[in-house]
């Protein structure tokens, strides 16, 4: 039997279990409860702008917020404060100024090289992108009533002491974009209820340890990004003003000494993006106990396990643009109140399992479940891959199997193909590897990228990329010569294309393997991403872009465009030489499109690819999925139609191929090749080939003068044209 007390302890114990289901529910690690329900969602689920709890809870604002939401919140509070509708109630004001909104002044855009007088009852008063150097002591006098001012957008190089006295009542004041090198002392003197402060883009080095400030009691946000602060003193926003937000990006801070935010406990948002800072602030977390938004996105920063030690009431880190090699779980499990957490590589977030909302989710090839994210790039690396390593092997063996009587050019396509098979053996790594780590990627995805195997399978592709590009590019201009210039071009013979071949080999290796050599200056230039190729769309400016930038719109667009002159040149030549005869042939529609689409495709590849990079280089936003259709879909593209393109489509391989089926297993009485199976210039009589190759013979028969003669010169020029495409 219960007492009387048992009983209501019971009772109390079930209320509080029916009224709070999740009380004793704890999720397992790397997962959250769905608010007030018995269930958890795993950290990759959070804020992904879909309801996988069912009440919302892992789409709540607060958690799914960016670190831009205190700026969104005061647009918010700018937008309320600044867009009621009312008639004028000011008389005598300037008419070079418009009235609006009651008391409001909007004096913008003028020329105005000084303060208009105003009438004293003025609350809003626009002076924003005029010629105003200098401000009088007397410019506001009287404007007790004035509770904005914007005076952004002039030359104001100097404020002189006590010139804002008679502002009692200001609340906002903006200096955006002048030319302001120091403050005095007395600056501010009189702005005690100003409780936003904008002095962002301007030319600040000294902040006069902070005296300018302490007139403004009720200062909250203070905007003094974009300057060229160097450093923070001991004391420079020390003192009770208040103080919420505080956004110091996009200076030069290198030094924040001990003692600079000393008694700011109501500072809650630190913005301290784009600077030199080389470490956490000593003495940071005890200055500013209520500190919940931390910003020290792309800094030189070292981050160890003490960094972040003593921040109790953090919410939100933002560390995008920062290298962590050394990262580890003991970095930020100690901060317990860490919700959002910006990282530079979504890959780091396996170090944050207890952290609701980490960012980036994805690079735009990988999540934190697949290497390959979407059904669509794990589908399409195999297919892409097996055309790609079927094709060029099947023209690889084909052209061994079939005896070419032009060897040269032979040897040139074998070693297209042999380039471009590689680009295939990449693409089959990087699909095994997207099975091997299928559904639980973000485990792997920091040891794979940092890995031999990664740094490898990157050479690989950048080697198939480079030599196949320099490939094609002597190609090009070998047959450009060979069509333009027939009878004073040097036919190049087997040892001097070997020689080539060879250089060109050089070259590749050279470039594709000096990131693996000087890795002081490359550091991890193939692990940026889990493909590991090093085209660097979504972080231009990581160690080794200018190499990046050297390949891609260097080496290769230059290649590109010699590609695409040459076959414009030797479709022109072809077009004169028709000119010459009255005689239509039929195969001019034919080399057209051959012409056409051999430039189609090197287009479709480089074309995208440079213009990708271009934006990137100039900081244009650039859609994360583009980088996946890049390596997987664009780049492989001409490894997979070279085949195609340079053999299998040409005349003179189909015909000899096709004869080659029919006289399968036949041989003739001396066991010599059949004339009819030589792989030659599109001829069965060789006499005309070997014609075709002793320029002062060919010279003097094209000579005679007849229709005929006119006519068999076209022939002999479409001869030399299709042995050049084999």
């Amino acid at each position: 039997m219960l007492t009387r007390t048992g009983k209501w302890i019971l009772l109390s114990v079930t209320m509080i279990a029916l009224t709070s289901p999740c009380w004793a529910f704890e999720c397992p690690k790397g997962e959250f409860v769905c608010g007030n329900l018995t269930k958890c969602v795993k950290q990759k689920y959070q804020c992904n702008e879909i309801d996988d709890c069912g009440n919302n809870a892992d789409e709540e604002e607060e958690v799914c917020r960016n670190f831009e939401g205190w700026v969104k919140s005061m647009d918010k509070v700018f937008d309320e404060k600044d867009n009621i509708e009312r008639e004028c109630e000011l008389t005598n004001y300037p008419p070079v100024c418009d009235c609006v909104n009651g008391e409001k002044l909007i004096c913008s855009n003028k020329g105005l090289t000084e303060v208009p007088s105003v009438p004293p009852n003025t609350s809003h008063l626009i002076l924003m992108n005029n010629q105003i150097q200098d401000i009088p002591l007397t410019a506001f006098e009287g404007l007790t009533n004035l509770k904005v001012l914007y005076l952004s957008e002039n030359p104001i190089s100097t404020l002189r002491a006590g010139v804002f006295r008679d502002l009692i009542n200001l609340e906002w004041l903006f200096l955006v974009n002048n030319t302001l090198r120091s403050l005095d002392d007395d600056a501010f003197i009189g702005l005690r209820k100003v409780y936003w402060l904008r002095l962002n883009s301007n030319l600040l080095e000294d902040l006069s340890d902070g005296t300018p400030f302490r007139h403004m009691q009720e200062l909250k946000w203070c905007d003094l990004g974009s300057n060229k602060i160097t450093k923070i003193t001991s004391g420079t926003f020390q003192g009770e003003t208040g103080l919420q937000t505080l956004d110091l990006s996009n200076n030069k801070i290198h030094t924040i000494s001990k003692g600079a935010f000393l008694g700011q406990d109501n500072l809650t948002v630190l913005n301290l993006t784009l600077n030199n800072l080389s470490s956490v602030p000593k003495g940071l977390s005890s200055e500013l106990p209520m500190l919940t938004t931390l910003s020290l996105s792309f800094n030189p920063i070292q981050l160890d396990e003490l960094s972040f030690s003593g921040f109790h009431n953090l919410k939100e880190i933002d560390l995008v643009g920062v290298d962590i090699p050394n990262i580890n779980n003991a970095m930020f499990e100690q901060i317990n109140s860490l919700t959002i957490l910006h990282f530079e590589r979504f890959e780091y977030c396996k170090f944050a399992h207890h952290v609701r909302n980490c960012n980036p989710k994805t690079d735009g090839i990988s999540s934190t479940e697949n290497l390959l994210e979407g059904a669509i790039l794990r589908i399409s690396v195999w297919t892409i891959a097996l055309l790609t390593t079927c094709g060029n092997l099947n023209v690889f063996i084909s052209r061994i199997a079939i005896h070419a009587e032009n060897k040269v050019h032979s040897i040139v396509v074998s070693n297209l193909c042999a380039a471009d098979f590689m680009m295939g053996l990449y693409l089959f790594a990087i699909g095994i590897q997207d099975a091997r780590f299928r559904n639980n990627y973000i485990d792997y995805a920091l040891d794979w990228s940092e890995s031999w195997g990664c740094h490898f399978v990157g050479f690989l592709a950048l080697l198939s990329t480079e030599a196949s590009v320099l490939t094609l590019t002597f190609i090009s201009l070998e047959r450009f010569f060979i069509v333009a210039f027939p009878y004073r071009f040097h036919r190049l013979n087997i040892k001097e294309v070997v020689s080539v071949l060879i250089l060109i080999w050089i070259v590749a290796f050279v470039l594709a393997a000096s990131p693996l050599i000087f890795t002081e200056y490359f550091k991890n230039f193939y692990g940026a991403n889990g493909v590991c190729f090093p085209l660097h769309i979504h972080d231009p400016r990581l160690e080794g872009w200018e190499y990046s930038i050297f390949i891609f719109l260097g080496i290769n667009t230059f290649s590109f465009m010699v590609i695409i002159f040459s076959y414009c040149g030797m479709f022109q030549s072809i077009q004169k030489t028709r000119k010459r005869t009255t005689t239509l042939l039929p195969g001019d529609i034919n080399y057209a499109k051959r012409f056409f689409f051999i430039v189609l495709t090197d287009c479709i590849c480089w074309l995208p690819l440079a213009v990708v990079k271009v934006l990137a280089v100039a900081d244009m936003p650039v859609s994360e999925s583009i980088y996946a259709w890049v390596v997987i879909f664009i780049l492989p593209i001409n490894s997979a139609l070279n085949p195609i393109l340079y053999t299998l489509s040409t005349g003179p391989f189909r015909r000899v191929l096709l004869q080659k089926i029919k006289n399968r297993g036949k041989h003739t009485e001396t066991g010599a090749i059949p004339k009819n199976e030589r792989f030659s210039n599109g001829t069965n009589d060789t006499a005309d080939y070997g014609r075709l190759h002793r320029p002062s013979e060919y010279s003097t028969f094209i000579q005679r003068p007849s229709i005929s003669t006119s006519v068999m010169r076209i022939d002999d020029v479409e001869e030399l044209h299709e042995e050049s495409m084999v």
